[in-house]
């Protein structure tokens, strides 16, 4: 097989986050990485008639890992991630991330998302950006689709 021409990277890639108004908000500016993990549960049985198990396709999960840089500008990821989390309650949003970018043929995923845990840590020594990690969990169906 040939090497493939068709290598994609994430510098382009985007990732909108809906606010409180439900209004998709494009945080790729303050964005640093976002590393989807698309579960699919497999139930499994053993018989007495092998020692190899028996595997049945079960549901589907995703998480994510959201990581964005700790800044000040009210419509940037921090802001829209902190507002979520303190709201009573939190609820669910909706997130697109398009890759390699939003133009027609690239890769569209989106869905709802709940958010968990929100950590920024403080290291008075770091004199790097703070990284802040947001958790997120589908709440609902996880879609694909190509953008047109």
């Amino acid at each position: 097989m040939a090497q493939t021409t068709s290598a994609k990277n994430a510098l382009d890639c985007q990732v909108k986050l809906a606010n409180a108004s439900a209004v998709l908000k494009d945080i790729s500016g303050s964005a640093a990485s976002i590393e989807p993990t698309l579960a699919h549960e497999l139930g499994m049985a053993r018989t007495g008639d092998s020692k190899w198990p028996l595997r049945l396709d079960g549901g589907k999960d995703a998480t994510f890992t959201l990581n964005v840089v700790y800044s000040t500008g009210g419509d940037e990821g921090l802001a829209l991630l902190r507002d979520w989390w303190f709201a009573d309650p939190p609820g669910s949003r909706s997130i697109e991330i398009y890759v390699p970018d939003e133009n027609a043929g690239s890769d569209l995923y989106y869905g709802k998302v709940r958010i968990g845990n929100l950590s920024f840590p403080l290291d008075y020594s770091d004199p790097n950006p703070i990284a802040v990690t947001a958790e997120l969990a589908v709440d609902g169906p996880w879609l694909h689709t190509t953008t047109t």
